[in-house]
């Protein structure tokens, strides 16, 4: 069987309050170790490559896109419920 790899891109794109945008990406990728889920080695990448695309950003020479940046970075990586911890209780309708 051959090597499982997970794959994270992260892509940021900010306007620097002069009709212009200064943008970074990132795409990460490892091997993921037997026995371990995919999803949870493709999570830990994609939060590292939200906060590595920050701190970029938060590098920038433009006051706008620094402010940006640093107002709307992730605090936690979100957590996505799945259909089992959702009862109708919590469903909009």
């Amino acid at each position: 069987m051959p090597d499982l790899v997970a794959r994270a891109t992260y892509r940021r794109a900010v306007s620097d309050g002069h009709y212009g945008t200064e943008a970074a990406e990132v795409t990460l990728e490892q091997s993921v170790p037997e026995g371990t889920p995919a999803a949870e080695v493709a999570e830990q990448l994609l939060g590292e490559a939200t906060a590595l695309v920050h701190q970029k950003l938060a590098l920038s020479s433009s006051p706008e896109v620094r402010r940006a940046v640093v107002a709307r970075a992730p605090a936690v990586a979100a957590v996505v419920p799945t259909p089992d911890d959702l009862d109708d209780e919590d469903l909009p309708y």
